[in-house]
């Protein structure tokens, strides 16, 4: 019987010999995937794996094509704000199996875009650049340079530092995230800068400004033009504070929001930030779905000295209600001497009526009033553009 020591022996000499023989055949042990150079081709393995998929395409004259490898759907469209009126684009397959459509030309700008297969919503599996969500992200985003959106291009000026900041949040029994953007120079100076408190839309969260929003893009370039004060960005999120509330119900987390911003987030910004603690330098707004930026901001107005608006308003009843729940607070002397409304918002948007509404019953009360009107709808597209506007107004 042969014992276990030269039984390893000779089971090393066969793989050795085997091997040997691979290499003399001029073959490759390997099970990744090579071109026609040899080399390795990242991105998954198999010999039988289909090439990389290249979508969105943004051509020379503007055009965008559209692809998606589905070879078992029946039907595939594409849907979003790249087409006109929110309208579905009806995609073809080829032999392949890939579905594709052109559109365009489209004016330069970001567009938000997805994939409807057989009924279901999905972003594009080609494509990183996806819109930030608290709930699974269905939609895509493709960029069309071109000098109306220069005001989104990274330039070579000064760049501010965009840091995720984890804190706290005594007032509801939470460690909450939020985003801040400091402006260039902040690290290499003591001086103090003002704030703008910047709020996201419903579906999404604190990282919407910047991956989307381009926030922090358009404060470099607004800021190295001498157009806009250097100033400190917070972008925080009021999702998550509701016990137990969901996604759909995100309502449910605006007076926690409210409160926290008040007792929590605020304070946390001045005790660890270099920030001029005065109503003249605090600025609050952004998106708004229905009432989380009124319901945060009115009840603490004497500590700000401008409201900012990007596509969002009051309805009638909403300002009868604010008028009893805190008597007095917008129509005290203080309050509409000191605080600028600054508003942006198009005649296609779902809000236009409450913007309009909101805009004339402030200036009515004494308000000093800045009203941005465009032909836009309710979308990036324009609260991007909101923002260039009105953020070199703020602490002038």
């Amino acid at each position: 019987m042969l014992n276990p020591s030269k039984i390893f022996l000779i089971c090393f000499f066969v793989s050795f010999c085997l091997t040997i023989d691979v290499f003399a055949q001029g073959q490759t042990s390997s099970t990744f995937p090579t071109d026609s150079e040899g080399r390795i081709i990242r991105g998954g393995f198999g010999r039988d794996r289909a090439a990389p998929m290249t979508s969105p395409e943004v051509l020379p004259d503007r055009r965008v094509v559209f692809r998606l490898r589905a070879p078992r759907a029946a039907e595939v469209s594409l849907t979003g704000e790249v087409l006109p009126s929110q309208g579905a684009g009806k995609m073809t397959r080829d032999s392949n199996g890939v579905w594709s459509v052109t559109i365009g030309p489209l004016a330069p700008d970001i567009y938000g875009y997805s994939f409807n297969i057989d009924g279901v919503t999905l972003s594009d599996p080609s494509n990183g650049w996806v819109f930030p969500s608290v709930r699974s992200s269905s939609q895509s985003a493709v960029r069309v340079p071109g000098q109306e959106e220069e005001f989104l291009e990274i330039k070579p000026v000064p760049h501010g530092d965009v840091r995720i900041v984890y804190f706290k949040a005594e007032s509801v029994g939470k460690v909450c995230r939020m985003r801040i953007y400091f402006p260039p120079g902040y690290d290499s100076s003591n001086e103090r800068y003002p704030v703008l408190y910047l709020i996201h839309g419903a579906p999404e969260d604190d990282e919407s400004w910047t991956a989307i929003g381009m926030a922090n893009i358009i404060m470099d370039n607004l800021i190295a033009q001498g157009k806009a004060k250097p100033m400190i960005v917070v972008m925080p999120s009021y999702h998550g504070l509701a016990p137990g509330a969901s996604a759909a119900r995100v309502q449910e987390n605006y007076p926690y929001f409210a409160r926290s911003f008040a007792l929590d987030i605020m304070p946390f910004v001045e005790k660890s930030y270099r920030v001029i603690a005065a109503p003249e330098a605090r600025a609050f707004g952004g998106l708004s779905p229905p009432d989380v930026v009124p319901d945060t901001i009115i009840p603490i107005l004497d500590k700000f000295g401008y409201w900012l608006c990007t596509s969002n308003g009051l309805r009638a009843a909403r300002m009868e209600y604010y008028d009893k729940q805190y008597p007095g607070v917008l129509n005290d002397p203080a309050n509409t001497k000191r605080v600028k409304l600054l508003m942006g918002d198009g005649s296609n948007a779902m809000t236009f009526t409450e913007s309009q509404y909101m805009a004339a019953e402030f200036k009515h009360r004494g308000y000093d009033v800045t009203y941005y009107q465009t032909d836009g709808t309710h979308s990036w597209r324009w609260f991007r553009r909101y923002l260039n506007e009105l953020a070199p107004k703020l602490f002038r």
